[in-house]
């Protein structure tokens, strides 16, 4: 580590009052997984699954019991028992393989995911809650495996795509439906773990923390593909694909020049192909889901035709498409 050391955050075993301009060794004992930063100390999980913690303990976010400060690397919890961990401003979350979520350190707003009244609450800084010994965060099933903090929040995924914040929620940040929203410090605060509703159903593959702000990353489908690709032609056969296998493509289409609104999960189900004929606009939109495949719906796509009167003499744009029902085949092709 290098940069400040006030509070021994760089891990060396040693308490700078100048700036460390070249890294040093955090002394670990093994090879870390992750790290994870607060304000002025740290967090990290080994490959063996230990947890340790260094740096300033103001706000018991070290969890040893007191406020004291370290320059040293001190395991919290031993091998085989933490699976994930974050460090926020001034506190500590620590998932365990046995599913429980810990927290120690500050927590005025509820960032632990427990009340102000919870025993082994402690007055630190003046007038702020902390925690210098683990507490169960509460709300939280047993699968959760990222965790993310900020300042004074914290948001929790599970291994089914469930996304949760507890703490100050002045910004929205927590993405619960705890209240706040206000814009301005002192809003109100989750203090418990709380579903993101907004978020329900997506599958979410990472989650991050900033001061007053979150960000969840979403994997979702590539948009379905439209064959013909959109142009003018005469009277053609229209196809929808997908490259993934299972993919459901539902849409929407207009064939007087109007308005389409965006297909959804009660829109016709695309199967084969349509034959598109006359002299009209014609627009479809579409979009592809997939149950199973861990990803989120896809963008919504949207194709514009015109089709004139006459057709002309049809060519391949690609190699013929061929499918059987019962014993009649049927090719598809657009006129180009």
């Amino acid at each position: 580590g290098y940069g400040a050391n006030g509070a021994g955050q760089l891990g060396h075993g040693h308490v700078n009052a100048s700036s460390v301009v070249f890294p040093r060794r955090v002394l670990l004992p093994g090879k870390p997984r992750e790290f994870s930063a607060g304000l002025a100390h740290a967090v990290a999980v080994l490959e063996d699954g230990s947890a340790y913690v260094w740096g300033s303990g103001v706000a018991g976010a070290l969890g040893g019991g007191s406020f004291d400060s370290i320059a040293t690397p001190r395991m919290v919890y031993g091998p085989g028992e933490a699976r994930t961990a974050t460090a926020g401003l001034q506190f500590t979350i620590i998932v365990l393989e046995n599913g429980q979520v810990m927290g120690f350190g500050m927590n005025t707003k509820g960032n632990l995911g427990v009340s102000l009244s919870e025993p082994g609450s402690l007055s630190c800084l003046g007038s702020q809650v902390c925690h210098t010994s683990p507490v169960r965060a509460s709300g939280l099933p047993l699968n959760v495996v990222q965790v993310a903090a900020g300042e004074a929040h914290t948001l929790a995924l599970t291994a089914d795509n469930r996304l949760y914040g507890s703490g100050d929620n002045s910004f929205t940040q927590t993405g619960a439906a705890c209240g706040g929203g206000s814009g301005s410090s002192g809003g109100s605060a989750c203090f418990e773990f709380q579903i993101v509703t907004p978020l329900a159903g997506e599958k979410i593959i990472f989650i991050a923390s900033g001061a007053f702000w979150s960000l969840a990353v979403r994997s979702i489908l590539e948009p379905p593909t439209f064959s013909p690709p959109p142009g003018t032609y005469g009277e053609m056969a229209c196809t929808i694909s997908h490259p993934v296998d299972g993919a459901v493509i539902r849409y929407t289409m207009d064939q007087t020049g109007g308005e389409v609104e965006d297909p959804s999960g009660s829109s016709p189900q695309w199967a084969r192909f349509l034959v598109l004929s006359g002299r009209k606009t014609v627009t479809i939109k579409a979009y592809a889901s997939c149950e199973g495949c861990g990803q989120s719906a896809s963008p919504v796509a949207t194709a514009l035709y015109q089709i004139q009167d006459s057709a002309g003499v049809p060519t391949f744009d690609k190699s013929p498409f061929f499918e059987s029902e019962g014993s009649a085949p049927h090719v598809c092709w657009g006129a180009n």
